[in-house]
């Protein structure tokens, strides 16, 4: 499970200020959530670092089943710069 970031940078008083925010994604989580909303009944199976608690939060709330999704405390949540 991958999370997507975006950056935005403006030029302030000759300065540049950029921001990264943190979004949910990748094909699967994506394909997840879609198939749900679309009354599918849906399980997620993956692992995730124990930074990534916000993306099973989400996947929960939008009513995928969560149970074989595991948390390792050995690495981070994968993760995507674009």
């Amino acid at each position: 499970m991958f999370t997507k970031s975006r950056t935005s940078c403006s030029l302030v008083k000759l300065s540049f200020v950029c921001r990264t925010n943190a979004l949910p994604g990748g094909k699967g989580f994506n394909q997840s959530i879609a198939l749900t909303r679309a009354g599918v009944r849906v399980t997620h199976a993956g692992r995730i670092g124990p930074d990534g608690e916000w993306l099973r939060i989400r996947l929960v709330e939008e009513g995928v089943d969560v149970r074989p999704l595991e948390t390792t405390q050995a690495q981070p949540t994968g993760h995507a710069i674009i």
